[in-house]
C-alpha cells in the first residue's frame, strides 16, 4: 500500500488504536483519497533520486478523514485529548532551537555500541543525539538511510531513548512513563507542521535536578534558580537538495543530514549520575535500504 508505513505510524490513527477503535476502514479511505491526489504528491518528488520532500499533505488528509470517521461512527464515545491538539509550544521552541549542523561524525561514520567518551561543547556535554543520514545512489536506485540513536542510559543493551510519549507533555511537566527506566525521551513525527524530532529528559528527573523549563520562545531548554541554561535542545537540517528536476535550488527541502542533540552543563551531569546511578553512553544504529 502506498504510504502504508507513514499512515500506520500517524499519531491520530495510533491514538484511535490505543482506544481500541478499529482503523482498517478509515485507513482504506485515506489511501483512496491519496490516490485521487497523486499529482499533488508528485510535485514534491525528486524523480532523479526517487525521494520526496517533506510536506503536510498526507497529515492533512489523515486528520480530515479521521475526524469524519470519528463523527460518523464514534462521536458519542470519543473525547479529544492532548493527542489531537497541535503542540504549539514545541513548534515555537524548535524554530528557535535550529542551528547549523555541528562538526560531528555522520551516522555512517559511527560504530554501534558503548562509547567511552561523551562529546563536549564548551561548558556542556552532549547527553543525547539523533541523526538521519540520507545516502543517495545513482539514477534513483540504491538510496539508503543510516540512522543513529545516542544517549545516556542506565540500560546497556537497549536503545537509549523511550518513545511514543507526546512532546506536548514536556510543557505540562508530564513527559515520562512510570515504568520506564531510561531518562531521555525521543519524539518523532513525519510530514507534519509539528516538530519532526524532539529529544528531552523525563520530567521527573528534571524536577529532581531542581530545573524548570524556560519559555518556549527562548527555545527548548531548562534553567536553574539563577536563570542560567543547564539543558538545551538543538536541531538542524543540512545539505539540502531540491524537489522535481532540480538538485540544488530555491525549492531545496530534502535534507541529506537531519538531526538533533541535547546538551547538559558539565556540573549537572555529576548531579544526574548521583540521582540515577551508573549511566552508559550508548550508540544504536538502524540501516534502511531502498532498491
Amino acid at each position: 500500500m502506498m504510504y502504508e508505513q507513514l499512515i500506520n505510524t500517524n499519531k491520530y490513527l495510533q491514538y484511535l488504536e490505543y482506544l481500541g477503535i478499529e482503523t482498517k476502514a478509515v485507513k482504506e479511505i485515506i489511501q483512496k483519497k491519496i490516490n485521487t491526489r497523486k499529482e499533488i504528491f508528485e510535485s514534491f518528488a525528486n524523480r532523479s533520486h526517487q525521494i520526496s520532500s517533506p510536506n503536510i499533505n498526507l497529515e492533512n488528509i489523515i486528520f480530515e478523514e479521521v475526524n469524519k470517521y470519528i463523527f460518523q461512527n464514534h462521536k458519542n464515545e470519543f473525547h479529544y485529548d492532548i493527542s489531537f491538539k497541535l503542540d504549539m509550544e514545541s513548534l515555537i521552541a524548535i524554530k528557535v532551537s535550529m542551528i547549523e549542523r555541528p562538526a560531528i561524525k555522520k551516522p555512517s561514520e559511527i560504530n554501534e555500541g558503548l562509547q567511552i567518551e561523551i562529546g563536549e561543547v564548551g561548558d556542556f556535554v552532549r547527553i543525547a543525539r539523533f541523526e538521519n543520514e540520507l545516502i543517495l545512489g545513482q539514477y534513483g536506485k540504491n538510496n539508503s538511510e543510516q540512522i543513529v540513536f545516542e544517549g545516556l542510559t542506565p540500560l546497556k543493551n537497549k536503545s537509549p531513548f523511550f518513545e511514543y510519549i507526546p512532546s506536548s507533555l514536556i510543557w505540562q511537566d508530564r513527559f515520562f512513563h512510570p515504568e520506564e527506566e531510561r531518562i531521555i525521551g525521543f519524539c518523532k513525527k513525519s510530514n507534519t507542521i509539528e516538530p519532526k524530532y524532539v529529544l528531552w529528559i523525563n520530567s521527573a528527573t528534571l524536577f529532581d535536578l531542581g530545573l524548570e523549563l524556560d519559555l518556549s520562545n527562548s527555545g527548548l531548554r531548562a534553567i536553574d534558580g539563577n536563570n542560567d541554561v543547564v539543558l538545551e535542545f538543538r536541531c538542524w537540517r543540512s545539505e539540502l537538495i531540491g524537489n522535481g528536476a532540480s538538485f540544488v535550488g530555491q525549492d531545496s527541502n530534502i535534507a541529506k543530514l537531519e538531526g538533533c542533540d541535547l546538551l547538559m552543563r558539565k556540573d549537572y551531569l555529576k548531579e544526574l549520575q548521583e540521582i540515577v546511578g551508573e549511566l552508559f553512553f550508548i550508540s544504536k544504529k538502524k540501516n534502511l535500504s531502498y532498491f
